[in-house]
């Protein structure tokens, strides 16, 4: 099973959690390396060219994550960084490292979504593995 993750601010008013709309995304953990918050946002490059990673940090003003169905498998979604809505950019796992962290234009990776069972997370919460 993966880490459990919130989805928030998307724009219409579904009871679910919507494709191709602009969200937020929150690791739904207490396990981090010092008292951060969780959402998803983008890391400064280092080195150009750089490949840009997710990273863990403040709660964004707007949402910059879509999620799409997956192209491989049913009930499979690829996550998508959207900075504007439009210019969309896959998110994906880095090999060759031993953490394997996910980045943008890395290899293609498809996530399944499983409601999340424990009695404290939200409607809203739902690990990715």
């Amino acid at each position: 099973m993966g880490i459990p993750v919130k989805f928030s601010d998307w724009k219409s008013s579904d009871e679910f959690v919507p494709e191709s709309e602009n969200l937020n995304i929150e690791m739904d953990t207490n396990v981090t390396i010092c008292s951060q918050s969780n959402y998803w946002g983008i890391a400064p490059a280092d080195v150009v060219p750089a490949r840009l990673f997710i990273k863990a940090g403040p709660k964004p003003s707007n949402g910059l994550f879509q999620i799409k169905k997956g192209d491989r498998h049913k009930n499979r979604y690829q996550i998508f960084f959207c900075p504007d809505g439009y210019d969309c950019t896959r998110v994906g796992i880095t090999y060759g490292r031993d953490d394997r962290p996910l980045a943008l234009n890395a290899t293609s990776y498809e996530v399944v979504f499983v409601k999340a069972t424990e009695p404290e997370t939200s409607s809203r919460t739902m690990p990715i593995i």
